[in-house]
């Protein structure tokens, strides 16, 4: 998400490679740790949005405020917009990704499958 020449080097990619053979998979919280917004990337991808992983990010106080990855709907990114976005877009597939967990990384997939099931997903 660092700019090169004046324009980030995700756009360029977007922008310079073929729709019909290059797709991406999207990270929500990289997307917002690298200063965009998740679901206008998704938009902007459309059906080259073909895989999301799913990640929320939360801001935790230490010595200073830093982004760290949290269970999905227990952070900051409005996910609400992002499924649309991924409906929208014609995304294949959701994934629940975690790099690191604070607790069980099991607890923490349950936390995020059961929001996500009240979200609608099956």
């Amino acid at each position: 998400f660092i700019k090169y020449d004046g324009k980030r080097i995700i756009d360029r990619l977007i922008e310079e490679t073929d729709p019909e053979i290059y797709n991406f998979i999207v990270d929500t919280y990289w997307i917002q740790v690298g200063g965009c917004v998740p679901q206008e990337y998704i938009e902007k991808l459309g059906k080259r949005a073909m895989a999301v992983h799913f990640k929320d990010l939360k801001m935790q106080l230490k010595e200073f405020w830093c982004p760290r990855i949290a269970e999905v709907g227990n952070g900051n990114l409005d996910w609400d917009k992002i499924i649309k976005a991924c409906e929208t877009a014609g995304t294949k597939w959701a994934l629940v990704e975690q790099d690191s967990c604070e607790g069980d990384p099991f607890d923490s997939l349950k936390i995020s499958y059961d929001y996500l099931i009240q979200k609608g997903f099956k």
